[in-house]
């Protein structure tokens, strides 16, 4: 399972505001994707500032079957599988 978050501009159009996650399976992600307008970042939280800051993007990568990845290099393998599942946290 892979989970997003939306992200808006808030009211005063100076800042965003991030959704809950949402989970979606990993092809749900792969086809969310790959519509025309819709981007994924990974985003890593600055303990010192208290934000989120956005990091790389997340990209389709052609192969059996289509993968996610966070950087484009010539590896051909998911390298997203670490990320929290957050089910197991918010129960």
């Amino acid at each position: 399972m892979t989970q997003f978050h939306t992200r808006k501009k808030n009211s005063k159009g100076d800042g965003y505001i991030i959704g809950l996650a949402e989970k979606y399976t990993k092809q749900a992600a792969v086809d969310l994707l790959l519509k025309q307008g819709n981007i994924a970042k990974t985003y890593l939280w600055n303990y010192s500032k208290r934000i989120w800051e956005a990091g790389a993007e997340v990209q389709v990568i052609s192969g059996k079957p289509l993968f996610l990845k966070s950087n484009p290099d010539s590896t051909e393998r998911d390298n997203l599988l670490h990320l929290i599942n957050y089910g197991y946290i918010f129960k």
